[in-house]
C-alpha cells in the first residue's frame, strides 16, 4: 500500500519506491533526522538575514555552511555567528574553527572534523 502511494503521488519507480518505504520501515527516525537539519538550517538562514539585512548575500552564507562540512550542528552555528559577526564588521567571509568543549571536558580542535 506504502509503495502504491509512493507511486501515485511521486515521480519514483517501483524498485525507488520500494527502496525507500523499506528504509523508512527499517531505520523510521532517519527521516525525521532530514527534516530536523532543514529546520536548523533554515533557522540560520533567518538569523543571518535578520542580522545583516541588506549585506546578507546567501552565495557567502551557503559558501560558509558548505565549506564547514560534515560537523555537528552546534559547531555550524559558531561557524554561521562567526560569519554574521565578520560581515557586520565588513569582513570577507571566512570559515573559522572554534574550540568547542567535548563531552569530557577537553577541548576539541574542530580544525580536523
Amino acid at each position: 500500500q506504502a509503495v502504491e502511494y509512493m507511486l501515485a503521488n511521486t515521480a519514483m519507480g517501483r524498485h525507488d519506491a520500494a527502496t525507500e518505504v523499506t528504509r523508512y520501515i527499517t531505520w523510521p527516525g532517519q527521516a525525521c533526522a532530514y527534516k530536523v537539519g532543514e529546520r536548523f538550517f533554515r533557522r540560520l538562514r533567518t538569523k543571518a538575514e535578520e542580522a545583516l539585512g541588506e549585506r546578507f548575500d546567501p552565495r557567502d552564507f551557503y559558501d560558509i555552511v558548505l565549506q564547514c562540512g560534515p560537523i555537528p550542528l552546534d559547531l555550524l552555528e559558531e561557524m554561521v555567528d562567526a560569519y554574521i559577526s565578520n560581515a557586520q564588521e565588513g569582513k570577507a567571509p571566512a570559515v573559522s574553527t572554534p574550540k568547542a568543549t567535548s563531552t569530557t571536558g577537553g577541548s576539541v580542535d574542530t580544525a580536523f572534523l
